[in-house]
C-alpha cells in the first residue's frame, strides 16, 4: 500500500511540475504553429478584405461628394475635405494591399526562431515563449489595423456626407460607406484567430485536470490516510 501512494504521490508530482510549462506541452508548439503558417502564408492574402472594401468605398464616396462641390464651395474648403478622404483610402487600401501580397510575418519569424538553440529545456522554453510573443504580436497588429479602418474610414465618410448636397446620390453613397467602415470592425484578421486557436490550445492543457481529495485505507496501520488526487477526464 505505501508503495502505491508513492508511486500515485510522485506520478501526479511530475504531472504537476508538467503543467508549470503549458507552453511545452501544447501541441502544436507555438513554434510549429508558426512553421505551419510560414509555409501556408499566401494563402491569406485576402485576410484584409474588409479594411479594403471599407477604404474602397471611402474613396468612391469621397470622390462622388468632391464632384458636387460647387466654385463657391471650394473655397470655403470642402474640396480639400474630397481630397483628403480620397488619399486616406488609397493610402489605407495600397498599404494592406501591398502587406497581404508581399509582407510574410510568419515566414520571418520562423526564420529568427529557427536560429535559436533549443538542447536543453530551457532552451526550448525560452523558444516558445518567444513564439508566443510573434504570434500575439500579430493579433495586436491586427486588431489595430481593424480600429484603425472602422474608425478612420466612418470618419472620413461621415465627412463626405457632409459636403455632399442633400438627397443626392453621393450622400446615399456616403452613408453606404460609413455603414461598411463600422462593419470591416467585425472581421477578424487571420492573424487574430492564429492567437486566439493557440491560446485555445494551450488553456486545454488545464480542462481535464481536477485536485480530488483522497481516503486510502492502510490495511497494516488499520488507518485511514487522506490526500489530494490528480484525476483527468477525456
Amino acid at each position: 500500500m505505501k508503495i502505491l501512494l508513492f508511486l500515485v504521490v510522485f506520478s501526479s508530482s511530475v504531472f504537476a511540475q508538467n503543467l508549470e510549462y503549458p507552453e511545452l506541452n501544447v501541441t502544436p508548439r507555438a513554434s510549429d504553429r508558426i512553421k505551419m503558417e510560414a509555409k501556408t502564408e499566401s494563402d491569406h492574402s485576402t485576410q484584409f478584405w474588409a479594411i479594403q472594401a471599407a477604404s474602397l468605398m471611402t474613396i468612391v464616396s469621397s470622390s462622388m461628394a468632391g464632384s458636387e462641390i460647387s466654385d463657391k464651395a471650394k473655397d470655403d474648403g470642402k474640396e480639400m475635405v474630397a481630397t483628403v478622404g480620397m488619399a486616406a483610402g488609397a493610402v489605407l487600401l495600397g498599404a494592406t494591399y501591398w502587406m497581404g501580397s508581399h509582407y510574410n510575418p510568419y515566414a520571418k519569424a520562423h526564420a529568427k526562431l529557427k536560429a535559436m538553440p533549443r538542447k536543453s529545456k530551457r532552451d526550448q522554453l525560452t523558444l516558445e515563449r518567444m513564439a508566443e510573443e510573434e504570434i500575439k504580436s500579430l493579433k495586436s497588429l491586427g486588431q489595430k489595423m481593424r480600429w484603425i479602418s472602422s474608425i478612420g474610414n466612418f470618419a472620413l465618410s461621415a465627412a463626405a456626407a457632409d459636403i455632399a448636397d442633400d438627397e443626392s446620390d453621393a450622400k446615399i453613397v456616403a452613408a453606404l460607406s460609413g455603414a461598411v467602415a463600422i462593419g470591416s470592425f467585425f472581421f477578424q484578421t487571420h492573424w487574430e484567430r492564429v492567437e486566439e486557436e493557440q491560446d485555445k490550445y494551450k488553456k486545454r492543457i488545464f480542462g481535464p485536470v481536477a485536485f480530488n481529495p483522497t481516503v486510502l485505507f492502510d490495511s497494516n496501520s488499520q488507518k485511514y490516510i487522506t490526500g489530494m488526487s490528480l484525476t483527468t477526464t477525456f
